[in-house]
């Protein structure tokens, strides 16, 4: 069986279900380089080292940069066949990794797109990724950045959640959030939408910095709002049973796995395009779109999602993608792709043709 050795730096929702799914394919260990405390405390993180095996090092934050845990490479097995490098090539850990001697497992690495395009990030990113042997990117906007600065193989994998489709007791009514509450995720601008048009009350499931002030907000808009706070995935599928659709208003987002727990739930989503899941999104399909940061558009993508959002075929079409995005089938990819890496492909592109054969043929 293929042996693969994962660095990442903490448990989170977003590979939790993606490793357990790779486990059944291959012989896995995750390295994970500093205890979860380092960073954002997830709630339920034990669940999140359930299903593989794993080590968890005690690396040391360097500003900015990432991770460095020296003795994370003394405990990678010798005779691995790839080493997968994931979350952020500046972790100094990561960064080792790519600049050892190229002899030992292939090196892939996998990341989010870039958040600057600065003449030194550029020169430092194409002096470490062009050290991998095959770069994974997390969707379609991060793979052109990459194909810009290595010439290294890059293929695309998002990240993944496991399909878990909710059923309604009643009929939803009500909008929702799921995030952290800093300027980042938009909550605000969704506020202020709600106060200029008739829509239905609002769960806040999150929490962070701003909340005080967004709840003062909400309430000087006279808006109808739960706040939940930091809730498990499996209490949050049960308040998203009661959702029209989940609202993703971010000014920014490298990912947002929230995206893909909404469709696997069967729930559609309005998403901005600055979050990088807006790949999974087809306006009126499974969802609708609006331009990042832009309050107006938000308001005229809310106004169309209103008339359509209890329709069954948007509500199946969310409930398909989200299984076609499973953890599951991107396990599978990427074991395929190990066996060819120098055959470039693309997860979103394959599983939205999977999807729309299977919405058209009403498989």
């Amino acid at each position: 069986m293929l042996k693969v050795d994962v660095v990442t730096n903490i448990p989170t929702p977003n590979n939790a279900a993606f490793f357990g799914k790779l486990s059944r394919l291959v012989d896995l260990r995750v390295h994970f380089e500093a205890p979860v405390r380092a960073l954002r405390s997830w709630v339920g993180t034990s669940g999140f080292l359930e299903g593989y095996e794993s080590v968890t090092h005690g690396g040391t934050r360097v500003g900015r940069w990432g991770f460095w845990t020296p003795r994370l490479g003394r405990s990678l097995r010798r005779d691995a066949d790839v080493l997968l490098l994931t979350g952020s090539y500046t972790s100094p850990t990561v960064a080792m990794q790519l600049l050892r001697p190229p002899k030992g497992p292939a090196r892939l690495f996998w990341g989010e797109r870039f958040m600057t395009t600065r003449v030194v990030n550029t020169f430092i990113r194409s002096r470490l990724l062009s050290r991998a042997d095959a770069l994974f990117a997390v969707g379609e906007h991060a793979a052109a950045q990459y194909r810009d600065v290595a010439a290294t193989p890059v293929h695309v994998l998002p990240y993944t959640t496991v399909a878990n489709q909710v059923v309604p007791e009643g009929t939803p009514d009500r909008l929702g959030f799921v995030g952290q509450l800093i300027e980042r995720k938009g909550l605000d601008l969704l506020f202020e939408v709600c106060s200029t048009l008739e829509l239905p009350a609002i769960d806040v499931v999150g929490s962070g910095s701003l909340e005080s002030r967004l709840r003062r907000d909400a309430a000087a808009r006279g808006l109808d709002v739960t706040w939940h706070g930091e809730r498990p995935n499996s209490a949050i599928d049960d308040i998203r049973s009661r959702w029209v659709c989940q609202v993703v208003p971010s000014r920014y987002d490298g990912w947002g796995v929230v995206v893909n727990e909404a469709l696997a739930s069967g729930t559609p989503v309005v998403v901005s395009s600055t979050t990088g899941a807006v790949e999974l999104v087809r306006d009126g399909v499974n969802g609708w779109t609006h331009l990042g940061r832009d309050v107006g558009d938000l308001a005229s993508s809310l106004r169309r999602a209103r008339g359509r959002w209890l329709d069954p075929d948007i509500r199946r079409a969310a409930a398909v993608t989200g299984d076609a995005f499973s953890a599951a089938a991107a396990a599978e990819f990427l074991v395929e792709v190990i066996a060819r890496p120098g055959v470039e492909r693309s997860f979103i592109n394959e599983q939205w043709q999977a999807a729309e054969e299977c919405l058209r043929t009403g498989a």
